[in-house]
């Protein structure tokens, strides 16, 4: 399997072994199929980013949020707006040994998602990915 990386990626350090993980985990990998666009895996993302502004993690605090949340799967990246840089770093899943962010990306149960991307007011971005079948 040959990757073209975009420019950004040029550099990135192919002895890594998230990245050696990376390649072997998607040339053994089956097609997952599409993933479509769905409001309420939105609005679950939207509601869940909005609040999520000033700390981290999956917990949501307001009652909103919580009514909002789909029965799902839910990754989050703090890394930037940019779409490419958001699901590269979730990929790579670089100091995660679990690869949790990986296996959910490629869960081939999943059809539907919702993204929502704000600003954090500690890290450049909070990007909610929420995804159902």
């Amino acid at each position: 399997m040959n990757w073209d990386f975009p420019l950004r990626y040029a550099r990135l350090n192919r002895n890594n072994p998230y990245y050696l993980s990376l390649l072997q985990y998607m040339q053994s990998s089956s097609p997952t199929g599409l993933v479509y666009p769905d409001s309420l895996a939105y609005l679950s993302a939207f509601t869940h980013a909005k609040e999520s502004v000033n700390y981290f993690g999956h917990k949501r605090i307001t009652e909103e949020s919580r009514k909002a949340k789909c029965n799902c799967w839910e990754v989050i990246d703090y890394i930037s707006f940019e779409s490419i840089d958001i699901i590269m770093d979730l990929l790579l899943d670089n100091n995660n040994p679990e690869y949790g962010h990986r296996k959910t990306l490629m869960e081939p149960k999943i059809k539907f998602a919702g993204v929502s991307i704000m600003k954090h007011n500690k890290v450049l971005a909070a990007a909610v990915i929420d995804f159902s079948d």
